[in-house]
């Protein structure tokens, strides 16, 4: 039977909202929609909305929300539904030719910062979005910052959101396995490559593997580290003194990536670093 809005008003339509979509989320999940939605398509914050429930609203506003049930119900992602996420103090766009920016690398981000004094020049392997290349210009304002992907539609996304945070990073096109671009003299090496293992596609959520882009995901379980050892092999060497390396990891594989940057000349601060929710998600070390 078709759920109806019994009045055009703002208590009506979360009511609606949440009988529409309680099957697939929970409350909470419901409610964070709701109140991204109500802002983003009716510039209404959750404090207007608690004091002024009766708030009339149009049908066009009510199709906005139905539309977007409509989407959430097929997994597809509030980002990509949106076009947009926040990211460390920036608005970015994103699509489905990047992976939506979590915030376990905003933590990584902010770990840099705390870490990292003054770098001249920056290398952001595996861009994406350019969200971490982004972040990082705002705050080292003076760094010459580059980022790097394998995928031409990943770059439009980077440059369109450099352009609209007017921030000045150098977005090229490069292959990890098959580089044609060296930057000679780096001082931080950042990098959030593909990680997960085909075998662990099981264990992903549909909003994850339906709609994120597979070449930014997945690499074989027959040679995990593919992508750590190539960013290791051709650009460590052309790392300053006193030079960083941040990377994201599988959590399985930390251990292996650290013992890959020490092979590789990184001596100093050498750390498995752990998200807030306690699991091993970025390697750090200094030459």
């Amino acid at each position: 039977m078709a759920i109806k809005i019994s009045n055009n008003n703002l208590i009506s339509l979360r009511k609606y909202f949440q009988a529409k979509l309680e099957s697939a989320f929970d409350k909470q999940e419901i409610d964070s929609f709701f109140f991204y939605g109500l802002s983003y398509f009716l510039g209404i914050s959750k404090l207007v909305y608690h004091t002024q429930p009766e708030k009339k609203i149009s049908e066009s506003d009510i199709l906005k929300f139905r539309s977007l049930a409509k989407e959430l119900r097929k997994n597809r992602p509030l980002q990509y539904i949106f076009g947009e996420c926040e990211f460390y103090g920036l608005t970015l766009k994103v699509d489905t030719n990047v992976l939506i920016p979590r915030p376990e690398t905003e933590e990584m981000v902010a770990d840099i910062i705390s870490k990292v004094e003054d770098p001249s020049v920056i290398v952001d392997f595996c861009t994406g979005s350019g969200c971490i290349a982004l972040a990082l210009k705002r705050h080292f304002s003076d760094s010459l910052v580059t980022g790097l992907d394998v995928s031409q539609e990943a770059l439009k996304v980077a440059r369109v959101n450099a352009a609209v945070n007017n921030l000045g990073v150098n977005f090229r096109n490069d292959d990890l396995l098959e580089p044609k671009i060296s930057v000679k003299t780096i001082d931080l090496i950042v990098a959030n490559p593909p990680y997960v293992t085909n075998s662990e596609k099981s264990e992903m959520k549909p909003n994850v593997l339906d709609y994120e882009p597979k070449i930014a995901l997945f690499v074989s379980d027959t040679d995990p580290l593919l992508f750590y050892n190539a960013i290791i092999k051709s650009n460590v060497k052309n790392l300053n003194p006193n030079g960083w390396v941040f990377m994201e990891i599988n959590e399985k594989f930390g251990a292996e990536v650290l013992s890959l940057l020490k092979e590789s000349g990184i001596k100093k601060n050498l750390r498995i670093n752990n998200d807030l929710n306690g699991k091993p998600r970025w390697v750090c070390g200094q030459k």
